[in-house]
């Protein structure tokens, strides 16, 4: 699917980027609210005074590597998925394990920001997804 056909369905959508690595949904025209934070203690501030759909950790985190990037997120983070764009993957899915956050995504930085963009929206999906079903306002079985 075209990802301004996802982004729209997901309308509002609400990301927040934390590191100084490529920024994402520059192609997306609308329905995106990015807040772009290159540094760690900048997120962290954001995080206790705004709700996102997602937090994509990127690269180049200026005050911090990116495992205390990822633990110190994920402290505050809540049910909210984090999409962890790094070169320390096996580092980061050990974190991500021991802290039990199984919404959470690892990606190579390798990747393309496509790619990134694409699980962002997926995490984005599968959390609202499990919102409305444990809130009970999702699909009725019959």
């Amino acid at each position: 699917m075209h990802l301004e056909m996802l982004v729209g369905a997901l309308r509002p959508l609400s990301i927040l980027q934390v590191g100084s690595g490529e920024r994402l949904f520059r192609d997306v025209s609308e329905g995106v609210v990015l807040a772009d934070k290159g540094s760690l203690g900048d997120a962290l501030d954001t995080l206790s005074r705004e709700e996102f759909d997602a937090i994509v950790l990127v690269w180049g985190v200026r005050d911090a590597w990116s495992s205390t990037a990822y633990e110190r997120v994920a402290e505050i983070a809540g049910s909210t998925p984090i999409v962890a764009w790094t070169d320390s993957v096996e580092q980061l899915a050990r974190l991500k394990a021991q802290h039990e956050r199984t919404q959470d995504v690892i990606v190579a930085a390798a990747a393309s920001s496509l790619v990134v963009e694409q699980l962002t929206l997926a995490a984005t999906i599968r959390r609202r997804a499990l919102c409305q079903t444990t809130s009970g306002t999702g699909p009725v079985a019959t």
